[in-house]
């Protein structure tokens, strides 16, 4: 690749991001009226994979203590009977 080809592109990837808008309908609402709706969103995207994780958790941790009884242990036939 020539130098040009490698300085168009460098500078194409560099400049592309600050045309682009996150949200163009939450950026017309103005930085003070969607404050809270992007902290909320951030605490429950936060708190999705920590729940689901907890939730695995309780359920492997009843699954290992769902009746409390130990299966009985399986006794072989007596050889010595006819």
């Amino acid at each position: 690749m020539t130098l040009a080809r490698v300085l168009t592109a460098t500078l194409t990837i560099l400049a592309v991001p600050a045309v682009a808008l996150a949200c163009p309908v939450c950026g017309t609402a103005g930085p003070n009226d969607n404050g809270w709706a992007y902290f909320a969103m951030t605490i429950v995207l936060s708190g999705l994979p920590l729940g689901m994780m907890g939730g695995v958790g309780l359920w492997v941790y009843r699954r290992s203590t769902a009746d409390g009884v130990e299966p009985s242990p399986v006794v072989p036939p007596d050889s010595t009977r006819s």
